[in-house]
């Protein structure tokens, strides 16, 4: 659930977390960040909320390991061009005399390819971000 309204370090006390609303309510303010005391009457449903805690917060740190994934991979992404085209620049300045030329339209195309790389990958990340926002709705 993404929400600017954050629970983190909040204590929320549910009663009739055994069932129903309470439990929806248990499970919805634990994914905002609270520690919830769940109290109900029924033992077994009880129980039932408490996995379903579990299995919330499982998959919370199942969705933060994919993203640490996903940004160390996206830093590598970004690494890669930059790379070349910090170096295509510095070659740039030592092609200085006119028949050389040649060699400079060469880094100047490799720096013009590494720019639209980072476009698109910027673009890619752009429309990721819409979609989590829920910005962008897929048919």
């Amino acid at each position: 659930m993404l929400s600017s309204f954050s629970l983190k370090n909040k204590n929320i006390v549910i009663t009739g977390a055994s069932s129903g609303i309470g439990r929806a309510c248990a499970v919805c303010c634990s994914q905002m960040g609270a520690r919830v005391l769940l109290i109900g009457r029924q033992v077994e449903e009880l129980e039932k909320t408490k996995k379903d805690l579990h299995h919330a917060l499982n998959k919370e740190k199942d969705l933060s390991e994919l993203k640490s994934r996903f940004v160390s991979m996206a830093s590598h992404e970004f690494r890669t061009p930059l790379s070349t085209i910090l170096s295509s620049a510095s070659l740039l300045a030592k092609y200085s005399l006119t028949e050389e030329q040649d060699k400079r339209d060469r880094h100047i195309q490799r720096i013009k390819s590494s720019v639209n790389n980072l476009t698109n990958i910027l673009n890619e990340f752009l429309s990721l971000g819409k979609m989590e926002d829920g910005m962008v709705t897929a048919n």
